[in-house]
């Protein structure tokens, strides 16, 4: 039995992306990385992606609600997490229109489809954006065609939980296809009007155009409908009602591979948020005052990226992008019923291995 539990310590570091846009053994990236692999997700039986998070050092997990998580690296930012960059496949899913917070039970990807979850503690993922002050998580998605077949899972716990998932993964010619649609259902935390029901769909493709193109489609959409409010807030001010709350995305990605060493990438990331979240408050006599948080995000993304090989020992990854948000909250804003952002960054990272046991990005 001892030399089992020895085995652990000789046994491959996984390859990380994050950090510096290279492949990279995890004891080479430059940062304090975490890594959650598919067999710790599966280990867990876990139904969300922030409790996962609570194996990361440092990382600060809180609940308002049932469906109301925030997560934050040593407590900072922790109602508004407006430092720390959420990622699936190098994409953002994190939009201005809600606070700078994640809606993590709306995000339009399936746990069961996540292949590892890289943690970059601090800010050596700034190439990604301003957010990544603190700490950065990318959601990395499995290969599509890993579990060919038809899947279907379901979950059932007391006293409210029903969860159900249905896969498909498959070849057609060259592309590859992987196509999950499900529901997940809890009445969140005792003593609070606090169910909430999700719908997740998510398609993703890879079509081998031919031996050096790849074409990566990635499309999701989620509908959820939490319940919020409290039955005794002031004057009814955050009284109670039922939300919609609706996520899009798509992320198109075209991938040349020149061999191992030297590719570029141009890839380009829309999503649309809706939330409609209004209700009646009253103040004495006068009843039937409207209040409302309806607010939506339209983000739309494109970038580009190259890696080389520039010699034995030295290789680098550059690249530029542009972000347009489109944020519309007419009773959030006072004038301007809508706001436009724009970001433009560029990045580039050079390693070198200067020696066998000496590496310097």
């Amino acid at each position: 039995s001892g030399s089992f539990e020895e085995d652990i310590f000789f046994e491959p570091l996984p390859v990380v992306l994050t950090a510096s846009r290279l492949p990279q053994s995890l004891e080479e990236a430059p940062g304090a990385i975490t890594v959650i692999d598919r067999q710790t997700i599966d280990a867990s039986h876990y139904r969300n992606i922030p409790r996962l998070l609570r194996a990361v050092p440092g990382m600060h997990i809180g609940y308002e609600r049932g469906g109301t998580t925030w997560v934050s690296y040593h407590g900072i930012g922790l109602s508004s997490a407006g430092e720390m960059q959420i990622l699936v496949n190098g994409a953002t899913v994190q939009v201005p229109v809600n606070f700078g917070a994640i809606e993590w039970s709306g995000l339009p990807i399936f746990l069961s489809e996540v292949d590892q979850i890289e943690v970059v503690r601090g800010a050596s993922a700034n190439s990604f954006g301003g957010t990544s002050l603190v700490g950065t998580a990318n959601l990395i998605t499995r290969p599509i065609d890993e579990s060919p077949g038809l899947s279907v899972r379901t979950l059932v716990g007391d006293p409210s939980i029903r969860d159900v998932e249905a896969a498909w993964a498959g070849r057609i010619d060259q592309t590859a296809l992987r196509v999950i649609a499900g529901e997940q259902h809890d009445d969140g935390f005792k003593g609070l009007t606090d169910t909430r029901t999700t719908q997740r769909i998510s398609v993703s493709s890879e079509t081998r155009v031919d031996p050096n193109n790849i074409l990566n489609i990635r499309l999701g959409g989620s509908s959820e409908h939490p319940q919020r409010g409290y039955p005794d807030s002031p004057l009814n001010s955050n009284g109670l009602r039922t939300a919609d709350d609706r996520s899009h995305l798509v992320h198109l990605r075209w991938q040349h591979i020149a061999d191992a060493d030297n590719e570029w990438s141009a890839s380009v990331h829309y999503q649309r948020l809706r939330f409609l979240d209004s209700w009646y408050a009253a103040a004495g006599s006068f009843t039937g005052i409207p209040l409302s948080r309806n607010r939506q995000n339209t983000l739309t993304s494109y970038e580009f990226q190259a890696r080389h090989r520039i010699s034995d020992a030295l290789r680098g990854v550059w690249g530029v992008s542009t972000t347009r948000d489109r944020i519309h909250a007419p009773e959030q804003f006072i004038g301007d019923h809508e706001v436009l952002m724009r970001s433009d960054r560029g990045f580039a990272n050079l390693e070198w291995q200067a020696t066998e046991r000496m590496n310097l990005n």
